[in-house]
């Protein structure tokens, strides 16, 4: 008959009735409770309250298996415990071949679980005696005894005290009895496996970026518990465009550190506002006159800084002139706008004055030609596109001038006789 031996240990407490003097019986069941006082009944030894004794309990009728058994007391006043319980298995000793034994398969194991078979994880066996059949990675017992070992994984495992059910499987798909390893610590040997990514980060309309470890972070792991990440650099400004080092670093539970470095690059994506104004410029006598664009400027704005460009911004002769107006912030934005440059000469006389309402040229707008009515008797003649560049060679006292093989658009024509300077737009039409 077969048997499980059980040490058990009773005490009267806070779980009896007051006034209780001793265990009286205990009653066992398997599996499914029959409800209090209807198990099998097993008389208690004689006590005073305090009682630990070994109980040899049947297992005559038990299915080859895994099962619960559950116990509970009654005191000397009919009160019952909480029942205790555990699990147990019931071998079929039919299933056990004799000698010679089969091949050994696998063995299967379970971290902090109630292991029932098939539903551990498969670990290959390598043995210290015996023989491996090759190709089928099976080993052979020699029943002298045998030993054999299995290297268990511990990936995913929660660090600390735990414990492990391990059982055989031989290639008879014949599983043997499990055996539980209690108070395994498993340790973090290794640093946390940093796992990063490049980032490209635009700034906000204050020209800040902002930059947490969980962003460059791609899939951070360690063997027991990550417990933090964090980045030397969080915060970029204008001064930071284009790219960054900035190091990530991940700490686990047991103090173990890992670092790495990854590229953040800083965009402006915002362009800048150009704002400009109409200027007036002296060229006092002098053959021309250099304009810096930030003459121009009346209040050009962007998330960051801002450099200017005035195109034309050079000048030879008076006269209106439009520019145009160009801003540009540190991360290659631009943004432009038209404004107009007249340009005078204050070193003008009156008789220079006197002659130039003198001038007549017509027709304007032309489609061509043009009429020079003047009371000048030696002059020179040039021509000019609005940025400054001569278009026609220079002709000497004519009253016509061609301009048909010119493209339709505005021009400047300029009349100098000695150190007097005539300067007039003319508009060529289709």
């Amino acid at each position: 008959m077969r048997f499980l031996t059980l040490l058990t240990s009773v005490m009267l407490g806070c779980g009896m009735l007051a006034g209780a003097q001793s265990i009286a019986q205990y009653e066992y069941f398997f599996d499914i409770d029959p409800g209090v006082g209807n198990a099998t009944a097993i008389a208690a030894s004689p006590n005073a309250g305090d009682l630990t004794e070994s109980i040899a309990i049947p297992t005559s009728g038990v299915t080859p298996g895994f099962h619960d058994l559950y116990i509970r007391a009654m005191d000397d006043t009919g009160v019952w415990s909480h029942y205790a319980n555990r699990r147990f298995y019931v071998s079929d000793p039919s299933a056990f071949a004799t000698p010679p034994a089969d091949a050994l398969a696998f063995a299967q194991f379970a971290f902090d679980a109630q292991v029932a078979y098939s539903n551990g994880s498969n670990v290959s066996l390598n043995g210290t005696t015996g023989s491996t059949s090759s190709g089928n990675a099976v080993l052979t017992p020699s029943m002298t005894p045998d030993v054999f070992t299995a290297s268990i994984p511990t990936t995913g495992v929660d660090c600390g005290i735990t414990e492990v059910a391990l059982y055989i499987t031989d290639v008879n798909s014949t599983d043997s009895l499990y055996e539980v390893a209690t108070s395994i610590d498993i340790q973090d040997a290794a640093a946390p496996t940093i796992i990063s990514q490049p980032l490209t980060i635009s700034l906000d309309a204050n020209g800040m970026a902002s930059l947490t470890a969980n962003d460059l972070d791609n899939g951070t792991t360690d063997d027991c518990t990550l417990m933090s990440l964090s980045v030397d650099t969080t915060s970029f400004d204008c001064s930071d465009i284009g790219n960054n080092a900035v190091t990530l670093t991940a700490t686990d539970a047991e103090n173990k550190v890992s670092t790495a470095t990854q590229t953040v690059t800083i965009v402006d994506d915002l362009a800048p506002v150009a704002a400009g104004q109409n200027i007036t410029r002296d060229l006092n006598g002098a053959a021309s006159i250099t304009i810096p664009a930030a003459d121009v400027d009346n209040g050009s704005t962007d998330n960051c800084s801002v450099s200017f460009s005035l195109s034309p911004d050079t000048f030879t002769m008076t006269g209106v002139f439009p520019a145009t107006f160009t801003v540009t912030d540190p991360g290659g934005n631009t943004d432009s706008t038209s404004v107009t440059i007249t340009i005078t000469d204050s070193t003008l006389g009156l008789d220079d004055v006197q002659r130039e309402t003198q001038i007549m040229v017509y027709p304007n707008p032309t489609n061509g030609a043009v009429n020079i009515i003047t009371n000048l008797e030696q002059y020179d003649v040039a021509v000019y596109d609005i940025t400054g560049r001569q278009v026609m060679d220079t002709v000497s006292d004519t009253d016509v001038l061609d301009l048909q093989d010119l493209s339709p658009a505005v021009y400047l024509l300029r009349l100098t006789a000695g150190s007097f300077v005539h300067t007039q737009q003319i508009v060529l039409k289709q």
